[in-house]
């Protein structure tokens, strides 16, 4: 049994050239995190040279972001918080760590704020390895803490969450849940007063996992109470005078904590179901699920998971026998568990939770290894062969990082659309946009939005979506400002007025909304007499159509048409039927030069203009309507006879998009493919066609 319970003392690398192995290891990872920059300089249209501007490979990044340009700022009050979520009030999220801590190093190395922040986050691979190091030496020596090291920093989702430009808390989440579990350890197996040593270590690393992850507190402190428990419940026997003083001590601190600080720990329960659902991607009643478009919430297959996590699926096999073995070493492997619950769920809920299950299958893979090592007692033959066989098992994980390139986000033209977004909006503006673009929207742009990475349930989505899918402008516009001025509570105040229909309240609002002010009296007095509630007609109109407080602006991105499976599927919910439309992907067809004489294309994509009929990848195609952008200027032809085919926009230079009919009839399609939409309710601004678009939203006027 001797195999399975490996002294973590025993010397198979002289400790010296264990730390330069573990260093070689960390230069590795970094260069690795890094490599990206030089594919953002040689391809300046997807990512530009710091030189000129540094953006972030995720849009969450912002939000940091504008928490850490609030510090600077000298803001008491957060100045960020102000622009989400309007017209409600919702609450606001406590100061990261890592804003502050981005911050102050601009503040220190006086870069901008966006730039450090890019080129610090690969930085907490250093501390991840740290932490999977210490652990496993304390879990088999020096060869299981290496191999361990070596396949985190060569993990291609560990890489890809910790990459340059990957501003968020997800490194460090990963370095804090192995140190909290290494200190427990610590506290747990040592018997000296040392382990009070090993206790305040992992206090404090808890109270900074706490503020680096305020968005996540329910699964911080699971992650670090679970090992801390395991250690006081099982292998904590003090003896004498400090028995009395450590119990006593412990219960003093539990009982200070579960009376005076007992709502917050209430708070992190509550807060932590609400996640649990997310994840879960459950319905928000009749709306639709919350968690649904979220690319992350999603779930791998299983050898996809194994190759996200260590690069093949015959490593990650390994890294399971090892974690088996580890079990039959069970006062140490009860120190991971709060690792393993978290890990568990990449399998069934989440691909998300795959950075957790990182440092687990890494540290499987290292103690298989020192297992394999101490079984051949150190022999010559062993001694090579096994790092060999590890270093060959990291290849294909290398080999998919060194492919891998994570590309900024937004795109370089969008960031300076948005910058200049300022200068084309008034300061009080509030910009309608999908909840992905919005924090970009409140960092460059310093303007308003609706809905954004921390505050989009699923019934607000429904709202943010519908007027992109409305087929009427009117209708768009209206419920546009409506919704900015009323909110959330003044749709659920319809409900309300209908006995809490929902379904039944929203048609009433897309109705009155088509309708315009003059025309919605009738649809009041038709409800009058069977619902006393609407026979204040006036009242209601007023209700409906308020006075603008702020003025409105619509954005829409090239990006947004990738996206359109899903917002449109938000817009387009039907409540009775608890459905909604997924409309094509809209698909780009590049270099079909312009418009002939006759037919457009050539090879495997042509349409004949006069008639619409064409092909497509060796198919025959027809379709509904060809638009042609030049300049500011857009020529529509319509074929009749075919309200369902897809519709064809060409712009110059002789890039097309083709998209279905769901998206031509759609407002988003009228805007953006075919720019057609009245202006009387859509005013142009900065017009990109197929690019980026700024428009003003003129509701109309309520009747007074």
């Amino acid at each position: 049994m001797t195999l399975f319970k490996l002294d973590e003392n025993y010397q198979d690398i002289n400790p010296r050239v264990g730390w330069w192995l573990f260093f070689l290891l960390v230069i590795i990872g970094l260069l690795l995190r890094y490599q990206d920059y030089s594919e953002w300089t040689q391809l300046p249209q997807k990512g530009l040279a710091f030189g000129e501007q540094a953006y972030t490979t995720t849009y969450d990044g912002y939000f940091y972001l504008s928490q850490a340009r609030d510090i600077l700022n000298g803001s008491e009050a957060s100045a960020f918080q102000t622009l989400r979520g309007i017209p409600d009030e919702i609450a606001e999220q406590d100061t990261s760590l890592l804003s502050t801590v981005l911050a102050f190093g601009s503040a220190v190395t006086d870069l901008p704020l966006h730039h450090f922040a890019a080129l610090a986050m690969p930085m907490t691979i250093v501390f991840i390895a740290l932490g999977v190091l210490l652990f496993g030496r304390s879990l088999g020596g020096w060869i299981a803490g290496l191999i361990a090291v070596l396949f985190v920093v060569a993990s291609p989702y560990l890489r890809y969450r910790t990459n340059i430009g990957w501003i968020d808390t997800d490194g460090m989440n990963v370095a804090f849940s192995v140190l909290v579990a290494w200190f427990a350890l610590g506290f747990g197996r040592n018997q000296t007063k040392t382990r009070y040593w090993y206790a305040a270590g992992w206090a404090i690393c808890t109270l900074l996992y706490l503020a680096w992850w305020p968005m996540g507190r329910p699964a911080a402190l699971w992650l670090s109470m679970a090992p801390f428990a395991i250690a006081i419940a099982l292998f904590f026997r003090p003896a004498g005078r400090e028995a009395v003083v450590a119990w006593a001590g412990l219960a003093g601190l539990a009982l200070y904590l579960l009376t005076v600080h007992f709502q917050v720990f209430a708070d992190l329960i509550i807060k932590g179901i609400s996640q649990l659902q997310y994840v879960m991607k459950s319905h928000s009643g009749v709306f639709p699920r919350l968690g649904a478009s979220v690319s992350e919430q999603g779930l791998a297959p299983m050898q996809a998971l194994a190759k996200m996590t260590v690069g093949h699926d015959l490593a990650f096999v390994a890294g399971v026998m090892g974690l088996t073995l580890l079990v039959f070493d069970l006062r140490k492997a009860l120190y991971l568990s709060g690792l393993v619950v978290l890990g568990l769920l990449a399998f069934k809920f989440s691909q998300r939770f795959t950075i957790f299950l990182v440092p687990l299958i890494c540290l499987g893979i290292g103690y298989l290894a020192a297992a394999l090592w101490r079984l051949g007692r150190g022999g010559i033959l062993v001694s090579v062969l096994v790092p060999l066989l590890a270093v060959g098992a990291a290849v294909p994980a290398l080999e998919t990082n060194w492919k891998q390139t994570s590309w900024p986000k937004p795109r370089p033209e969008m960031v300076s659309y948005l910058r200049e977004l300022r200068a084309h909006t008034e300061p009080d503006a509030v910009v309608w946009a999908w909840w992905d673009y919005a924090y970009p929207i409140m960092y460059w742009g310093n303007r308003a939005t609706l809905a954004d990475g921390a505050f989009h349930p699923g019934e607000r989505l429904m709202y943010l979506g519908y007027p992109l899918t409305a087929a009427s402008p009117r209708a768009a516009a209206n419920f546009m400002r409506f919704f900015t001025e009323r909110g959330g509570a003044g749709v659920r105040k319809v409900y309300a007025a209908l006995g809490g229909n929902k379904a039944a309240g929203f048609r009433l609002i897309q109705a009155v909304m088509r309708a315009g002010p003059d025309s919605a009296s009738e649809i009041f007095a038709g409800l009058a007499p069977t619902n006393p509630a609407f026979k204040q007609s006036e009242h209601w109109n007023a209700f409906f159509f308020p006075q603008a407080s702020r003025p409105l602006y619509l954005v829409l991105d090239r990006d947004m048409e990738a996206l359109s499976y899903w917002w449109f599927w938000y817009g387009s919910w039907d409540l009775a039927s608890q459905s909604g439309v997924h409309p094509l992907t809209p698909m780009r067809i590049p270099g079909v030069g312009d418009l002939g004489e006759n037919q457009l294309g050539a090879g495997k994509f042509w349409v004949d203009i006069a008639t619409g009929a064409g092909k497509l990848q060796n198919k025959p195609i027809s379709i509904a309507s060809l638009s042609q952008a030049q300049g500011r200027e857009v020529t529509i032809r319509k074929y009749a006879g075919r309200p369902e085919s897809p519709a064809l926009t060409v712009y110059d230079g002789g890039r097309a998009v083709l998209y279905d009919h769901w998206l031509g009839d759609s407002l988003f399609g009228q805007l953006f493919f075919q720019t057609a939409a009245q202006t009387a309710y859509f005013s142009p601004v900065l017009i990109d066609f197929g690019v980026f678009q700024l428009w003003r939203v003129q509701a109309d006027p309520g009747r007074r």
